[in-house]
């Protein structure tokens, strides 16, 4: 595979990855939407009236949102970073 090949591979891994969490996942509060998924909670909070919120990346297709919002993505991002550091390593050697 050439360089162009190789460069053009990586960008679609990494465009794909993005446009999965950009479809799959939300940031938002688990109070406004408590059938939601967590994947990943940042941070809590306690709004006026005493009630908790968990804000952090949820997903509204449930363990299927988790997978392909989260696990694929980088998944697609690691396979990604080792070609860009394959190629990276080829050329430095010519």
């Amino acid at each position: 595979m050439s360089d162009d090949q190789q460069k053009f591979v990586i960008f679609a891994l990494v465009l794909i990855g993005l446009a999965l969490i950009y479809y799959l996942l939300s940031w938002t509060s688990q109070f406004q939407h408590a059938d939601w998924t967590p994947v990943f909670i940042a941070y809590e909070d306690l709004d006026p009236f005493g009630h908790v919120e968990r804000w952090g990346l949820y997903t509204r297709y449930g363990q299927i949102g988790v997978f392909f919002g989260a696990i694929v993505p980088l998944s697609l991002f690691t396979v990604a970073a080792y070609l860009a550091a394959r190629l990276r390593l080829r050329n430095v050697d010519r």
